[in-house]
């Protein structure tokens, strides 16, 4: 696992989301969905904060999550990672389906470039109309997204662990009904240790039992999760 400093270059409001902009770590090839995390230099802050892979542009890397607001434009991070499982969209698929649950867009935006490098067609499924994406990109609302099971070979979804069930129901897939195509999730549930100390307190009920979303997580294949409450 790697470990460093960045500066923070910028802070924005993402499609409602912060994002900070820091100069790429070229020795480190991040998926999205994985996670750093950081501490600021000088600052007494007892927990460390995710920041989640989001995009590449320019030899710059967007970082997303919840930023503390002492964080600013010039404070130095100390950091590790990545950590955790990212999204691996497969290089085959030609009908990429991306669903932005609650509105949360940490890492879903850096796979929208990647589809579109290997010429696949993209659908955004969301609440509202996001603000920063290519035009070649179809953007519906989340009332369709159960569309995308007949259309996408590939899925990728976004949402709060503790939203998972409203989420599932919303898919209307039958009990116990398996996805027609490869189907990804990003679980957000507090992500405190790393994976170093199995405190628990991220844990996610799958159909093999519990797992930690530090380390076996964040983003897990859709079919291995329990989707009731």
């Amino acid at each position: 696992m790697a470990h460093g400093e960045w500066k923070i270059m910028e802070i924005g409001l993402v499609d409602g989301s912060l994002q900070l902009r820091v100069l790429t770590s070229d020795h480190l090839h991040p998926l999205p969905g994985q996670y750093f995390l950081a501490f600021a230099a000088g600052m007494d802050e007892s927990l460390a904060t995710p920041l989640y892979y989001a995009g590449t542009d320019s030899g710059n890397w967007f970082l997303a999550g919840k930023i503390p607001p002492a964080w600013q434009p010039g404070t130095r991070l100390v950091w590790r990672g990545p950590l955790g499982h990212g999204f691996h969209l497969p290089p085959t698929a030609r009908r990429v389906a991306l669903a932005a649950w609650n509105d949360l867009v940490t890492s879903l935006s850096a796979l929208v470039n990647l589809a579109l490098t290997q010429d696949a067609s993209v659908v955004w499924y969301s609440r509202h109309l996001p603000e920063q994406l290519p035009p070649s990109v179809e953007v519906l609302p989340l009332e369709s997204l159960p569309e995308a099971w007949d259309w996408a070979d590939y899925l990728a979804l976004e949402c709060d662990s503790i939203d998972l069930p409203r989420l599932a129901a919303s898919l209307l897939l039958p009990s116990g009904g398996k996805p027609d195509c490869t189907a990804e999730i990003l679980l957000h549930t507090p992500l405190t240790c790393g994976g170093t100390a199995e405190c628990g307190v991220c844990a996610v009920r799958t159909k093999k039992g519990w797992k930690l979303a530090c380390k076996d997580g964040p983003v897990y294949e859709f079919d291995s999760l329990e989707l009731a409450a």
